[in-house]
């Protein structure tokens, strides 16, 4: 029984023994220098606001900046003006011929490019242009060629002007396509409405008034213009027939699309 007992005791005093051990300070270190694990998260993940890296829209100009840049326009055509009425001489010997001579150049060479077929040039749509933003100002009660800078009244004598241009430039060719069912020219490319907008400049905001003036007063200038706006509508309506006919319509309607221009 003796023997038993002291087995016994020397069982238990191994058991605490090993309940005693401890780690090794190194382990130890290495156990306590390890990160605790993540639990996930049931919760809902927060939106982060991420700045946005595309192109801001640039900020429309307000009436204020528009009259703001109109004036710094005038007054930089105020000087140019200044500085054409002490020469004009110069501009009445020199410029003047050789622009008439640029543009009966011009005139000549697209009659021969693209003869009497139903293909407009660049230039000579340009040249309808200007008549068309001169036929209007012919038109105007006042012919002085103000500028229309700052104030509401002078605002909305200029978009009177731009609006009355685009439709003296566009209008008929608008009733023709819807005629015979194309689109118009105007909504197949944005540069008859840039024509329209160098036409405005050219013939309104000039120094000294100086293109519209030579659009009036010289005989040469203003025939070989008119030159080049009839080859234009000669063109156009050979444009609407030849469409007509390959559809299949009558001689009232080609007549009927030849009438507006």
């Amino acid at each position: 029984m003796a023997g038993g007992a002291a087995a016994t005791s020397e069982g238990s005093a191994a058991s605490a023994a090993a309940l005693q051990w401890t780690v090794p300070e190194p382990e130890m270190s290495k156990l306590k220098s390890r990160r605790p694990r993540a639990v996930p998260s049931t919760s809902p993940p927060s939106k982060v606001q991420v700045p946005s890296t595309a192109a801001r829209a640039p900020k429309p100009m307000d009436s204020a900046e528009v009259i703001r840049s109109l004036q710094v326009w005038q007054k930089a055509v105020s000087y140019v003006d200044g500085w054409v009425q002490k020469y004009p001489d110069w501009m009445q010997d020199t410029v003047a011929p050789a622009m008439m001579a640029i543009l009966v150049l011009m005139v000549v060479r697209d009659a021969a490019y693209n003869s009497l077929g139903s293909s407009n040039g660049k230039f000579i749509s340009f040249v309808d242009t200007c008549l068309s933003v001169m036929s209007y100002r012919d038109g105007l009660p006042n012919k002085k060629g103000k500028y229309f800078v700052g104030g509401d009244g002078q605002a909305a004598f200029g978009f009177r002007v731009v609006t009355g241009s685009f439709c003296m430039k566009f209008a008929s060719g608008i009733a023709v396509s819807a005629l015979i069912g194309k689109t118009p020219v105007v909504f197949k490319s944005i540069r008859h409405s840039l024509f329209v907008a160098l036409g405005l400049v050219l013939l309104w905001l000039t120094p000294g008034d100086y293109a519209y003036t030579m659009m009036k007063k010289s005989h040469a200038l203003r025939l070989v213009l008119l030159a080049g706006g009839g080859l234009y509508k000669l063109r156009k309506a050979v444009y609407a027939i030849e469409v007509i006919i390959e559809s299949g319509g009558g001689f009232s309607l080609a007549l009927a699309s030849v009438v507006p221009w």
